[in-house]
């Protein structure tokens, strides 16, 4: 009886830490809030000298995430995670052109001091269409890129035909997750 009964106290004894940690997770995990960050639009401006098939690059201009008007709202201090969520492309001026010229198209993440890392891509680009939504990278975290301050957008296209206008302007959206807590 007593080896029963110092068997269950130790079980006792160890099953309580456990728990308690567990319980720390599941009350970490409560206090964080997931915000979903609208940056400002890109402009992008295409221009393309003679030839049909090329590619294009051309970056924005420095981008800053306020992310500190984010913590201060929500009472917080930290962030845990960015997470690159949805970007899409839009045609802005010529409005009747598309991007029937386009073979596809790579936007990247660049910060002074880090390697250039790929966000999104277009996939299947549909005919006659004025915005693609871009599929956006598997990336567990931009939060080095996005949160360091401040950051450009670099987009590459590749053509299979002419510009439908010469200068074609575009408009790049974003939207990151933000994990603070």
């Amino acid at each position: 009886m007593k080896k029963k009964l110092l068997f269950w106290f130790i079980v006792g004894i160890l099953a309580v830490p456990a728990l308690m940690f567990q319980s720390c997770d599941k009350a970490e995990e409560l206090t964080k809030i997931d915000v979903n960050y609208d940056a400002p639009d890109v402009p992008l401006t295409l221009s393309l000298s003679g030839g049909q098939k090329a590619t294009i690059v051309v970056t924005s201009q420095m981008i800053t995430a306020n992310v500190d008007s984010l913590l201060k709202a929500h009472n917080l201090d930290v962030v845990d995670n960015i997470k690159a969520k949805a970007m899409q492309l839009l045609v802005d001026d010529p409005a009747d052109a598309n991007f029937d010229f386009m073979e596809s198209a790579t936007v990247k993440l660049l910060v002074e001091g880090k390697e250039d890392i790929v966000v999104a891509n277009t996939g299947s680009i549909q005919p006659g269409v004025k915005n693609i939504d871009l599929v956006v990278a598997d990336l567990n975290s931009v939060k080095d890129y996005v949160g360091a301050g401040g950051f450009q957008l670099q987009l590459e296209v590749v053509t299979k035909s002419e510009l439908p206008a010469d200068p074609l302007k575009l408009i790049l959206k974003h939207q990151y997750q933000i994990t603070i807590k």
